[in-house]
């Protein structure tokens, strides 16, 4: 019987080869080391902080985008809101609180104000109220010129 068999049947390799799934030995006999370098592991750290360093800026300025887009949406709504109260009161409504039973429907991080309201005209505006320096993020309607004017959110 030869000696390199084993009880199952397959043979044995030799000292110095190696077995399909298994790394091959170092110049000195011994088996490597499954793992990374530290090289591999400071250029992976140096690529996710490059990558990190262009996106975070860039989400800043979408969040504020948002912030602004969600000021103008609400003062179109609460203009189609009033336009449904003066059909039925033949008046603006002078409280926002009034214009939900006309559609709408104040968004969160969002504070709703009639301005001016009267038999004629009104003028609505939405502040954001977190995420936006003081005075910015403030979208206006006029009803007079039919006009959204936006003073956009800044940091």
């Amino acid at each position: 019987m030869d000696t390199d068999v084993l009880a199952r049947g397959t043979k044995r390799s030799p000292v110095g080869t190696h077995q399909a799934g298994m790394r091959p030995p170092d110049r000195h006999g011994r088996e490597k080391a499954a793992g990374f370098t530290l090289i591999e592991l400071l250029v992976v750290i140096a690529i996710i902080g490059i990558l990190a360093s262009v996106a975070i800026p860039q989400f800043g300025g979408y969040r504020r985008k948002g912030f602004d887009a969600d000021a103008q949406a609400n003062v179109r709504n609460m203009a189609l809101a009033q336009e449904g109260y003066y059909l039925e009161n033949n008046t603006y409504a002078d409280d926002p609180d009034d214009l939900t039973a006309f559609g709408y429907t104040q968004s969160a991080n969002i504070t709703p104000a009639v301005t001016e309201a009267d038999d004629a005209t009104f003028v609505v505006t939405a502040t954001v109220t977190e995420g936006c320096a003081d005075d910015t993020g403030v979208a206006t309607y006029d009803q007079a010129t039919g006009q959204v004017t936006l003073v956009k959110c800044t940091p």
